[in-house]
C-alpha cells in the first residue's frame, strides 16, 4: 500500500542565477526526491505577501532547510541565519571551501563542484534521508546524547574537572546514540579563554590540536575524527597550558562542543587549574 503520509518538506535557499539551475534541478530535487522528502524554491510557489514575507513564512514552515552559500550570497547568508535563529535544521553547500565565512567555519557543508553536480546528489540525498527517517528528533537533542567524562568527571550541569598531574586531561567520549557519525560529518572542540591552550599529551603525540584564536575566545579541537558508531567510545589525553603563568584565575570556564551536520550542542564545565 502507498504511503499517504506528508512528506518532509525542504525549502532551498540557492542564489536566484541561471549558473544554479542545473544545482537545483539536477542535483538538489532528485536527492531530495530520492531520499523520500518534496523540496521547493520560491520561485516555483504561487503566493500573493511580498517576496520577504513569503521566504520567512517557508523558512518557518519547512521541515529541513538547504541552503547554497556559494559566492557568498549575501541574501542567502540573511536568510539561513534566520533558519538558524528559529532552530530550524539546515543543510549547508557550497561551490568553494574558501567561500565559507569564519563563523560558518564550525558548521558541516557539502563542497561540490559545479561542473560534477552528479556527484553532489548521493552525499545530500544521505543527509536529507537522516531527517526523513528521524522528522521528530531535534538536532540539538540528538547531539546531546553525547556523554563526556573529563577525568572520570561527567560533563553535565556546569561540573568542575580538576587536572591529573601537570595540567593533564583525559577526556573519554560516548555515543549512547543509535546514530552512526561519520567521518568527516562531526568535530568535537574545547572552547575557552585566548589565556589558555590544549595540546597533546602522552601516547597520541603523533597527532595535534588545532588551537584558533577567535579574538574573544579560543577553541581546540580535537583529533577525533574517525567513524563514531553507536554505543562507541573516544578517549584523548591533552594537556591546559596558559599563556601567562602569573594569571591569578584557577578556575575556568569552558565548553564542549560538537559540531554536526545536525547541528551544534554546547556542554558547560569549568577547569580547575593549579
Amino acid at each position: 500500500m502507498e504511503n499517504t503520509a506528508p512528506k518532509l518538506f525542504v525549502f532551498v535557499l540557492m542564489p536566484f542565477e541561471e549558473t544554479f539551475g542545473d544545482v537545483y534541478k539536477l542535483g538538489i530535487k532528485p536527492a531530495c526526491k530520492d531520499a523520500g522528502a518534496y523540496c521547493e524554491r520560491l520561485d516555483e510557489q504561487i503566493f500573493h505577501e511580498n517576496m520577504l514575507d513569503r521566504i520567512y513564512n517557508q523558512i518557518a514552515k519547512a521541515d529541513l532547510i538547504i541552503a547554497d552559500m556559494s559566492k557568498r550570497n549575501p541574501n542567502v547568508f540573511y536568510e539561513a541565519g534566520y533558519a538558524h535563529a528559529l532552530g530550524k535544521r539546515v543543510i549547508l553547500m557550497t561551490q568553494d571551501a574558501d567561500d565559507i565565512p569564519f563563523d560558518l567555519k564550525h558548521y558541516p557543508h557539502i563542497v561540490y563542484d559545479n561542473r560534477k553536480i552528479a556527484e553532489l546528489k548521493p552525499d545530500l540525498e544521505r543527509r536529507v534521508r537522516w531527517f526523513v527517517e528521524h522528522p521528530t528528533v531535534p538536532a540539538d537533542k540528538a547531539l546531546r546524547s553525547f556523554a563526556f567524562r573529563l577525568n572520570g568527571t561527567l560533563i553535565e550541569g556546569g561540573a568542575k574537572a580538576k587536572p591529573y598531574e601537570r595540567n593533564l586531561f583525559e577526556l573519554t567520549i560516548h555515543n549512547p546514540s543509535n546514530h552512526t557519525y561519520k567521518q568527516g560529518s562531526y568535530k568535537v572542540a574545547i572552547l575557552g579563554p585566548r589565556t589558555i591552550y590544549a595540546k597533546i599529551s602522552g601516547d597520541e603525540a603523533e597527532k595535534d590540536i588545532l588551537n584558533i584564536d577567535t579574538g574573544n575566545s579560543r577553541i581546540m579541537y580535537l583529533p577525533v575524527n574517525a567513524d563514531f558508531f553507536p554505543d562507541d567510545w573516544f578517549r584523548v589525553v591533552f594537556t591546559i597550558g596558559r599563556f601567562f603563568s602569573n594569571l591569578p584565575e584557577k578556575e575556568i570556564p569552558c565548553e564542549i562542543v560538537v559540531y554536526s551536520e545536525l547541528g551544534k550542542s554546547i556542554h558547560p564545565f569549568t577547569i580547575m587549574l593549579d
